[in-house]
């Protein structure tokens, strides 16, 4: 069931939005956490140094995997989401090389991230 308004509003969640090539529509929702949002903003204003051989900066991953998902891009499954706990209420990583998102699906096309953190402290810990 897709998050109501009233509800993405009191657990504070943010409707993500991407610029559109013309003739693009969007054909996904992505919601975020404050704190996703406030970490997304801190590597967006920040553009810090890879943590892994990758050919994009992590500015770039995160703005790349979070346009594929609105515009209905195909993910792969391993290398751009995972599920973390199978079961009716499932929790997934969205993920770039340097980064994991985990959140649930709430409905088909819809997904809601409530974590984020670096791959290599995930990793670790």
């Amino acid at each position: 069931m897709a998050i109501p308004e009233i509800v993405q509003l009191a657990l504070g969640l943010t409707r993500l939005t991407v610029p559109l090539s013309r003739g693009e529509q969007p054909w996904r929702v992505l919601c975020a956490s404050p704190e996703v949002i406030s970490f997304v903003r801190r590597v967006a204003a920040e553009d810090p140094p890879g943590r892994w051989d990758a050919d994009l900066t992590p500015r770039e991953q995160i703005a790349g995997l979070f346009r594929r998902f609105i515009v209905g891009a195909e993910l792969f499954l391993g290398t751009e989401f995972h599920i973390m706990r199978p079961d009716k209420d499932a929790i997934w990583e969205l993920k770039t090389p340097d980064f994991r998102f985990f959140g649930w699906f709430t409905a088909i096309d819809e997904f809601v991230m409530l974590r984020v953190d670096w791959a290599d402290r995930i990793k670790e810990h």
